[in-house]
């Protein structure tokens, strides 16, 4: 059984963020309760439940965070996804999503997701987190967020995307768990290339002489004027 199951959390990711993209196909504009601040607000859980009696799996999918407490806990700009068990089941894959399109951006500026991850995890082997931004358009390469840190989200203006975060035991030893804080999307001005901002700079002495030689030698001309 302990091979059967290994095999399956290696199947997991795939068949979860398949039944992920078919709950939501009308995608937020702008992802909402980026910070958790509304809980689960706008954000749809997986949870694969391994139950000891039947010896078979369920999933249950949706709207569903609150639900499980214990697999699924948040706190400022925190999230964290924890496999759990009970005398009946083992709460064995756990996965948190929102489907949204992305912020289209001016001309020129830049788009940045920026995010810090976390994990546990009791085998490396077979058990594995995951953080993914998918292009639900099939346009643009998925982006692995795993690693945590800055990516370069300006090419993704205006793209429908899904974004995944799970955690899935494979070796019956639980408690594996991953988090999320400081997920943030944000809109960044372009900074000016290098020989406009010398143009600028050159534009700008200018005037600047321009306007003092005026200083000095309007009053003369004034006068003699008058």
């Amino acid at each position: 059984m302990v091979n059967m199951r290994r095999f399956k959390s290696s199947l997991a990711m795939p068949v979860l963020l398949l039944c992920g993209l078919m709950i939501n196909k009308m995608a937020n504009a702008g992802l909402i309760n980026q910070d958790f601040s509304s809980g689960f607000s706008n954000w749809h859980g997986e949870v694969v439940v391994y139950n000891f009696t039947s010896d078979s799996d369920t999933l249950d999918f949706g709207d569903i965070a609150g639900s499980y407490p214990e697999n699924f806990e948040t706190s400022s700009n925190t999230v964290t996804l924890n496999t759990s068990f009970d005398i009946d089941n083992d709460y064995w894959s756990i996965v948190l999503f929102q489907d949204f399109t992305v912020d289209n951006i001016t001309a020129g500026n830049n788009l940045t997701l920026a995010l810090d991850v976390s994990y546990r995890l009791t085998d490396d082997v077979f058990d594995f987190v995951f953080v993914q931004l998918f292009d639900l358009d099939n346009n643009l390469s998925t982006i692995d967020l795993t690693a945590g840190g800055r990516f370069d989200l300006t090419a993704w203006s205006g793209a429908n995307a899904s974004i995944q975060f799970g955690v899935i035991d494979g070796d019956f030893d639980l408690f594996d768990s991953l988090t999320v804080a400081n997920l943030s999307i944000t809109e960044t001005v372009a900074d000016i290339p290098e020989p406009a901002a010398l143009f600028i700079f050159i534009g700008g002495l200018i005037l600047l002489v321009v306007r003092l030689t005026l200083r000095v030698h309007l009053p003369r001309m004034i006068q003699v004027g008058v």
